[in-house]
């Protein structure tokens, strides 16, 4: 790396907001109005008609299915195998059981196979985990929902914005979450329950109490300072002197900052429910919806450079998109490779600046490859690439170059 270059960090996932948003959200946090304003807009987006706010995307999952464990008798929970923690830590949380069904390695979607092969009687609720962007077969899912009766939750942690066969992810289900993490579409902090249709009058707002404005105030110029590539290069610097990815202590999703375990979640179920403040939600319009079309489009545009140029990397394994996918936000762009080159990858890319992530294996996860084989592939290969807005042109063809050297080596 040469000039400027030497000094950049590119943070694997991160979506910009400025210190005018920022001051925006500050003059705007005494408005009381804010976190109706933006349910109003997600809700209009997709087309729902009830929301509720949460202060981090775990404690969303963990409120609804606690609303729906009182209204329902069955006690089982289906995800991928290969699932973000955080859907496993509610589930625990809320005294219900996990029922894993396969990871298809090729797609990051459920593996059908093993779905039709499940006993779902049991099944209280279905959660559809998107994986970066990606999605499930929906008209498939919604058979087995027509099948068995559950209800059918939509994950839009990283996929606000995806479409299945023209149609917005978040409109098929019973309910969605979505997660506002950093990094996340909405870097605002805290998470939502989008219900289509049911009103679980028990998460309204107006019966809990509302989070304080300064933390959130906080977190955001943090958030911001180290967005910009300049900042990020030093943070990594940091991180590498200290030997830790101290980013995970310093994220919003305050439940898996001290984990160790994949099981292991910081979560008392006597806390307090609080919503969001009214500064997180003034920061959330400013970014949604405008920001976040502009974003959406700038991603897509990245993924499409960098499934061009990796397509023919000998020891890289594109993700298949399934039919009907028609339109996929890509928050990080994800990869396999193999499992003996991976953190040759990371390292490599590292020297250049670029930070890449091995996702879930930071928390612990540990997948059986006898049991679930496509699950235990992707737990050792996957490897996501940064494709955000700050992402130059530059930086993606420094990604392949790098990946092509590792390939070879």
């Amino acid at each position: 790396m040469v000039g400027k270059e030497r000094f950049k960090g590119i943070p694997v996932a991160v979506t910009p907001i400025s210190f005018g948003d920022i001051y925006y959200a500050l003059i705007h946090s005494t408005d009381d109005s804010a976190v109706y304003k933006f349910k109003d807009a997600i809700k209009s987006y997709l087309d729902a008609k009830y929301a509720y706010t949460f202060t981090s995307f775990m404690r969303a999952i963990y409120a609804l299915l606690i609303s729906l464990k009182k209204i329902d008798k069955r006690r089982e929970v289906l995800i991928q195998r290969y699932s973000c923690p955080s859907f496993a830590h509610a589930i625990l949380a809320a005294g219900l059981k996990i029922k894993y069904c396969d990871t298809d390695s090729r797609t990051l979607t459920f593996d059908i196979e093993c779905l039709n092969k499940t006993d779902l009687k049991n099944t209280l609720a279905l959660i559809s985990v998107n994986h970066f962007g990606l999605m499930n077969p929906m008209d498939e899912l919604l058979e087995l929902r027509e099948k068995y009766d559950f209800y059918l939750i939509e994950d839009l942690g990283y996929s606000l914005g995806s479409e299945f066969k023209n149609k917005k992810l978040g409109t098929y289900g019973d309910f969605s979450i979505l997660n506002f993490q950093e990094g996340k579409a909405i870097p605002i902090g805290g998470g939502m329950v989008i219900s289509r249709e049911m009103n679980l009058e028990e998460l309204d707002e107006k019966h809990r109490k509302q989070t304080k404005n300064l933390i959130p105030l906080i977190r955001s110029i943090g958030y911001r300072a180290l967005s910009v590539p300049h900042s990020y290069f030093l943070f990594m610097k940091i991180s590498e002197v200290l030997g830790t990815d101290i980013r995970i202590k310093f994220s919003m999703e305050d439940t898996i900052r001290d984990t160790e375990s994949e099981y292991d979640y910081s979560f008392d179920e006597n806390s307090i429910m609080y919503y969001i403040s009214n500064f997180h939600a003034a920061l959330g319009l400013r970014i949604f919806p405008k920001k976040f079309e502009e974003h959406m489009k700038i991603r897509e545009n990245n993924a499409k450079i960098l499934e061009e140029e990796l397509e023919n990397i000998n020891g890289v394994t594109l993700i298949e998109k399934i039919p009907g996918s028609t339109k996929i936000h890509y928050i990080r762009y994800p990869i396999l490779i193999d499992k003996k080159k991976r953190d040759q990858a990371i390292t490599e890319l590292r020297k250049q600046g670029i930070e890449t992530s091995p996702m879930y294996v930071v928390h612990g996860m540990k997948v059986d490859p006898n049991e679930f084989p496509g699950a235990a592939k992707v737990a050792d290969e996957i490897l996501t690439l940064p494709c955000h807005p700050k992402v130059t042109e530059g930086d993606l063809m420094r990604i392949v170059k790098t990946l092509k050297k590792v390939s070879i080596s």
